[in-house]
């Protein structure tokens, strides 16, 4: 395997199968995970994310870096720019229309590509009423399993014009 700067093999391989699911299956978004980095190595996670495309050979499929709170800096990829959007959509706040914990879970499972049942599950619960939840567990979905789902709704307020989003490549 080709040297990574940031990605270990673990992170490399769970990578490329998010970039299969993104390029050959219906999965609109993949976040693999997040690392502790500084401003300044996040240029080698975007070389290592180009290179992790470059051995999946998924041409449409283009990679993502999101700034979280603390240093840390969560990646994955997308297809379409929809779901980049959707994905920062969930991640913000919005004064005076907040999104309940109940509809960004439903948007979100919808988003990481759970199946409707899976999301209905989720959404009843054990005791088989509907309301809010935290957020979905990595095993809800069918053949969502190991995916690594983020923690919704929890960011700081951002204006439109952050740099908070950054598109690797």
């Amino acid at each position: 395997m080709a040297d990574f700067s940031i990605l270990s093999d673990f992170e490399v391989a769970r990578s490329l199968a998010a970039i299969e699911a993104v390029g050959r299956a219906s999965k609109p978004v993949a976040e693999v995970g997040n690392v502790k980095l500084s401003s300044s190595r996040v240029a080698e996670l975007d070389g290592d994310l180009a290179q992790c495309l470059r051995l999946a050979g998924e041409p449409e499929v283009k990679p993502f870096v999101l700034r979280e709170e603390g240093g840390r800096w969560s990646y994955g990829f997308y297809r379409h720019s929809w779901a980049r959007d959707a994905l920062e959509f969930l991640r913000r706040r919005h004064r005076g229309a907040r999104l309940s914990a109940y509809d960004r879970d439903w948007i979100a499972g919808l988003l990481f590509g759970y199946s409707p049942e899976a999301i209905q599950r989720f959404l009843t619960g054990a005791a088989g009423s509907v309301g809010p939840r935290s957020t979905l567990p990595p095993d809800c979905g069918e053949g969502m399993e190991g995916t690594v789902r983020p923690r919704l709704g929890r960011s700081r307020t951002r204006s439109p014009n952050s740099d908070r989003f950054l598109t690797a490549g």
